[in-house]
């Protein structure tokens, strides 16, 4: 138990990485799209809320929040640009390293040129260690 009483959970298996991925993929128009007249933060929530069923329904002994489910997606986007920018081929060229199932599944989500995984065209890499990706129920933030 920690400091402020809370008991720390197993960590996510693979299956449920892997889950949270495939849910996002079938979601994500909902997810990612915008809000507007055809898509309300309703619709948001409950996807989120849809996606957190199917993930505890794997191990219902280990329920998770849709805030846990948030922060995991959170994390495994910041591993994937990780291990995205160190398979990529450095300059001169050179084959591209295979990436992992679950990072060749999050750089589907989001497509390859996404800024996400390579940067602005032309920009400056500034401040990139103090960077954050805020995943919050309805929209993705990165700042």
């Amino acid at each position: 138990m920690s400091g402020n009483g809370k008991v720390k959970k197993i960590n996510f298996s693979e299956e449920k990485k892997l889950a949270i991925v495939e849910e996002v993929i079938i979601k994500k128009e909902i997810i990612l799209g915008r809000l507007g007249v055809s898509l309300k933060n309703l619709d948001k929530n409950k996807a989120w809320q849809e996606i957190t069923g199917r993930v505890n329904a794997i191990n219902p002994a280990v329920n998770r929040t849709v805030n846990e489910i948030l922060k995991k997606l959170k994390n495994l986007l910041a591993e994937a640009k990780k291990e995205y920018s160190k398979k990529k081929p450095k300059t001169g060229g050179g084959p591209f390293e295979k990436l992992s199932q679950l990072t060749s599944l999050i750089i589907d989500i989001y497509g390859e040129t996404c800024p996400i995984f390579n940067g602005i065209e032309g920009g400056a890499e500034t401040g990139i260690e103090g960077a954050t990706v805020m995943v919050t129920v309805g929209k993705l933030i990165i700042s």
